[in-house]
């Protein structure tokens, strides 16, 4: 009895991580989303309010950061910190991705490990579940969620630094793309996929019997 209590309680405790983290991922992909505003703002020289007004009719992400790599790329014209700004466009991209993924999925009991252990996760979202996609998206652990929250963090401060350097001389290392904390999604995807099964040796061809015996 002492062992399903213990049990109860470390279940209790997981969910309630998970979902503690889940909130602090999404609240960190939102002060994200602010520092791309106040870097498309000063990307234009404009007051924050009003770059605010620009942005806020754009209801799609994906349009926004179109938006700011416009403007973005304007600033940065004549320098060489374009390799620093596409990288860290294509991380955001990525990172939105987690984001939605982790808004729009419900949690769920997962009993596919070992010995049937339940274990608390995030997805696959029910639009992946009703259409039949389910079994391509794996459900993300607690692990994979604090993961995420850093990257979170770490491309806030990315964009950060380059929203408080822009309209000055730029240092050199804004001359470089970024460094990623870890390898990009379809890298560890891909990593993570067991190796193919070796191919069977081909068939020995066929050999020329008029060869073999000389003839022409």
């Amino acid at each position: 009895m002492a062992d399903e209590s213990t049990a109860q309680q470390e279940s209790q405790t997981r969910w309630a991580s998970l979902l503690g983290n889940v909130g602090s991922a999404i609240t960190q992909f939102a002060i994200l989303e602010t520092h791309l505003l106040l870097l498309f703002a000063k990307a234009l020289d404009l007051p924050p309010a009003t770059a605010a007004q620009l942005i806020q009719p754009v209801r799609n992400f994906s349009t926004t950061l179109d938006i700011i790599d416009v403007a973005v790329r304007h600033k940065l014209r004549g320098t060489q910190a374009l390799s620093y700004w596409t990288s860290l466009l294509d991380y955001v991209r990525e990172l939105s991705g987690d984001r939605n993924y982790l808004a729009h999925s419900p949690l769920i009991v997962d009993r596919s490990g070992e010995k049937a252990k339940a274990d608390h996760k995030i997805g696959p979202s029910i639009a992946s579940v009703l259409s039949g996609e389910a079994a391509r998206v794996a459900p993300m652990s607690l692990e994979e969620v604090t993961q995420i929250i850093a990257d979170f963090d770490q491309a806030t401060q990315f964009v950060m630094d380059l929203q408080f350097a822009l309209g000055e001389p730029l240092p050199d290392r804004f001359s470089q793309p970024i460094a990623r904390r870890r390898p990009s999604r379809g890298i560890r995807l891909a990593a993570s996929r067991p190796a193919p099964p070796p191919r069977p040796p081909s068939s020995r061809p066929l050999r020329d019997k008029k060869k073999e015996r000389g003839e022409k």
